[in-house]
């Protein structure tokens, strides 16, 4: 099946997008960043039982990525102690690992949420600023 089938809702002929699944952000170093709109959080099925993730759509020139998913227990406590709404423009800081002892360890993250609306050409703006400092680096 090619294209896009000849259906029509109410005289109208249906547009089809075509869906990507999320990426998983998996930062390494300390102040790595993901900026974007905040999509809600999902549960997910994991190796140590159930878990949820985060879904952050990332802007860019051409529209929105595929959403991002990223983890961790003190990120989901910020979102949620935050009471961060669906659709708002954040900023999550990842602050490296923590050691619990016992070989266990945890991610840390700072969140932050953007004040007021944000328009898609200012988060556009924030991020070609942010690409451009991050090379000057």
């Amino acid at each position: 099946m090619s294209g896009e089938p000849k259906l029509t809702l109410a005289q109208e002929p249906i547009r089809w997008k075509k869906l990507r699944s999320p990426k998983t952000w998996r930062p390494k170093n300390a102040g790595s960043e993901l900026v974007g709109y905040y999509l809600g959080k999902t549960l997910k099925d994991g190796q140590w039982g159930q878990y949820y993730v985060v879904m952050v759509a990332v802007p860019g020139k051409d529209g929105f990525s595929a959403p991002h998913m990223a983890s961790g227990s003190a990120l989901i406590r910020a979102l949620d102690g935050g009471q961060v709404e669906v659709g708002s423009f954040v900023r999550i800081v990842f602050g490296g690992m923590k050691d619990l002892g016992e070989d266990r360890y945890m991610k840390e993250f700072e969140v932050f949420v953007g004040e007021g609306t944000i328009t898609m050409e200012q988060a556009q703006s924030y991020l070609e600023q942010a690409e451009e400092s991050d090379e000057d680096e």
